[in-house]
């Protein structure tokens, strides 16, 4: 299996007659205006999320178009820094379609750190290891608010 793209987008529409999907603006680089407006990402936890709202589309295929295929895929956000935030594992599933478009809401970043932020996909099939199938780099500028 593989990525043939990945998409950071504020929201995403799927055709129910075509199946086609329309993405809508699409994000690239983002800025946050000073002091972050962070909030608790879970009630208890030290974490901090950067409310956002942002769609994380994937689209995979078959290695070989002619071979079913069946595994494992997450997207892994590190920060500037390297830090790793908490992943979600789901299913690949391509023994019935060529292709599957995975999309998943995000509320925001785990970090407000300025710098760049990696979107890393891994995917992995049954016995084998992960592996980095696709990165997209989101910037984040932080720009400190003028006192009134």
């Amino acid at each position: 299996m593989k990525v043939l793209w990945a998409i950071l987008c504020e929201s995403s529409v799927t055709d129910k007659d075509t199946n086609n999907v329309s993405l809508f603006n699409i994000i690239e680089e983002v800025t946050i205006q000073g002091p972050t407006p962070a909030v608790e990402s879970e009630p208890g936890s030290d974490s901090i999320v950067v409310p956002l709202g942002l769609n994380f589309v994937i689209l995979w295929s078959r290695s070989n178009l002619e071979v079913p295929e069946k595994g494992q895929g997450r997207v892994r956000l590190l920060d500037p820094d390297g830090e790793v935030a908490p992943s979600r594992e789901f299913e690949v599933d391509l023994t019935e379609f060529l292709r599957m478009r995975v999309g998943s809401r995000l509320p925001g970043l785990p970090s407000g750190k300025e710098g760049e932020h990696l979107f890393r996909v891994e995917g992995k099939v049954p016995d084998s290891d992960w592996k980095q199938m696709f990165e997209l780099p989101l910037r984040v500028i932080v720009r400190s608010q003028d006192p009134d």
